[in-house]
């Protein structure tokens, strides 16, 4: 049987088969449309969704940023509360300081002012007593004669007590000035032996001199000698009987002078040996009562060798004796050009170097003043006004080099004054923050210092300038 395809027929199929194309074109496009949608949708909430994100990681950061700025605030407070504070501190520190330094020189001043009003009638009481122990001595009132001998004698005691007071007050407050001389250092041992022969005498003591053969030194022989008389009067309080040993000797090695003491006499436990020289600590060495030495004979001589930039040392043995030496470092005559003691060159500052030093002064007789106080013992430079020495402490920064220290006029040429002038240079040249600067001014109330001390500066001294107070000053500043 066969097919037969009537154009009807084909009709009827070609029209079924575009129905179902644009059915099916239909629904591809349905589909289309709506899987569009859903994405378009999708790709919206994710959108909200970061968006909410970013707005709470917004939100985050601006209570982190608060938090942290109140934190920075409080901690900024805090350090600037501290700092202000450790100010505060550092300025009380210096105004304390002041009044110990002022209160310990003005104490050493009246040891030294009082000299006179106590050995004036001391040196009466004395006198008229040696007058009346000669006159009783040639009668037969004994009891009488002694008497006067025990006025006499106590009144020697007070007198070298006093003497020593004196010389160490003036080593305190650096009034003592070595003055070397070309001499011959066994002579002068010889004259403080010969000084407190008589001494040893009356307890019938031998005073035995071995001296080396030393050639000619530049020395100071007065404090020397009085180094000398004062370790060698201690000897002979301290000895009963026997002898003391003195000897001189030059160690070449060391280029020094070495001046040895040895008493037989009673002598102290090793162990209190530090304590010799301190001033009145006779109760605390295990002396008996009528033995010990109450006095500043060797704190003194050890503050006298430290002056010449020597030592003093001791060695004892309870009951067998006590040996004192003597260091002072030298250069013989002709071995150096720079002859004499060590530390002489300071003529006053008992210091390790020369400082540098800037003074800022506008009067032309204080500068003069202070060159002539400083020239011999500092490298100074002086300056008029406040724009010469701000040249002059750049001129040294660009050499790598600082002032030790500053002596500061308050007032100053336009446009400068004191304070001004200080602030400027420890600003723009922060490594003088570490260098004292001294107000030195006529302005001289407490007030008046205290408000240096509270503007920056780490002293004051009022002027007129006085040459012992100065050195007093610096040393304490630069020690």
């Amino acid at each position: 049987m066969e097919l037969s395809f009537t154009p009807v027929l084909l009709f009827s199929f070609f029209s079924f088969i575009s129905i179902i194309l644009v059915l099916g074109i239909i629904f591809i496009l349905l589909f289309l449309y709506l899987f569009n949608r859903y994405k378009k949708k999708v790709g919206v909430q994710k959108v909200i969704s970061l968006e909410k994100q970013l707005q709470k990681y917004i939100k985050e950061n601006k209570i982190f940023r608060s938090e942290l700025q109140d934190m920075v605030k409080k901690k900024s407070g805090s350090l600037v509360n501290e700092n202000e504070q450790q100010q505060q501190h550092i300025i009380c520190r210096n105004m304390e300081l002041k009044r110990v330094r002022d209160a310990y020189y003005s104490r050493n001043k009246y040891l030294s002012n009082m000299n006179y009003e106590i050995r004036t009638p001391l040196n009466t009481i004395i006198g008229f007593s040696n007058i009346l122990k000669t006159e009783l001595e040639e009668s037969d009132q004994k009891e009488w004669f002694e008497y006067a001998q025990k006025i006499a004698n106590s009144g020697g005691q007070i007198l070298e007590l006093l003497e020593d007071l004196i010389d160490i007050s003036r080593v305190n407050a650096n009034e003592f000035v070595v003055n070397p001389q070309l001499g011959n250092i066994n002579k002068s041992i010889k004259k403080s032996i010969d000084l407190l022969s008589s001494l040893a005498q009356e307890k019938n003591l031998k005073l035995v001199f071995n001296p080396q053969s030393i050639q000619d030194i530049t020395y100071d022989d007065y404090i020397v000698e009085r180094i000398v008389s004062l370790v060698l009067k201690r000897a002979i309080k301290q000895t009963a009987q026997g002898s003391v040993q003195i000897s001189a000797q030059y160690l070449l090695s060391d280029s020094q002078i070495i001046i040895k003491i040895k008493d037989t006499g009673i002598g102290l436990d090793p162990k209190y040996i530090p304590q010799l020289f301190e001033a009145f600590r006779t109760d605390n060495l295990g002396f008996g009562k009528n033995d010990g030495e109450p006095g500043l004979g060797l704190p003194l001589a050890k503050k006298l060798s430290e002056l010449l930039g020597g030592s003093l040392s001791a060695s004892s043995q309870k009951g067998i004796g006590t040996e004192i030496t003597l260091y002072l470092p030298c250069y013989l005559q002709g071995n150096n050009d720079d002859v004499g003691l060590k530390g002489d060159k300071s003529q006053g500052l008992d210091l390790k170097k020369i400082p540098n030093v800037l003074v800022v002064e506008d009067d032309k007789m204080h500068r003069k003043v202070f060159e002539k106080m400083l020239e011999n013992n500092t490298h100074l430079h002086i300056c008029s006004d406040g724009e010469e020495a701000l040249e002059e402490v750049e001129d040294r920064l660009r050499k790598k080099q600082l002032f030790d220290l500053v002596l500061m006029d308050i007032n100053l040429p336009a446009p400068w004054d004191g304070v001004s002038l200080m602030k400027e240079i420890k600003e723009k040249h922060p490594s003088y923050q570490r260098v004292p600067f001294v107000a030195q001014t006529a302005y001289a109330m407490t007030q008046d210092e205290e408000l240096m001390l509270r503007e920056g500066f780490d002293d004051y001294i009022p002027k007129p300038i006085e040459k012992a107070k100065l050195y007093f000053l610096i040393e304490s500043i630069l020690k």
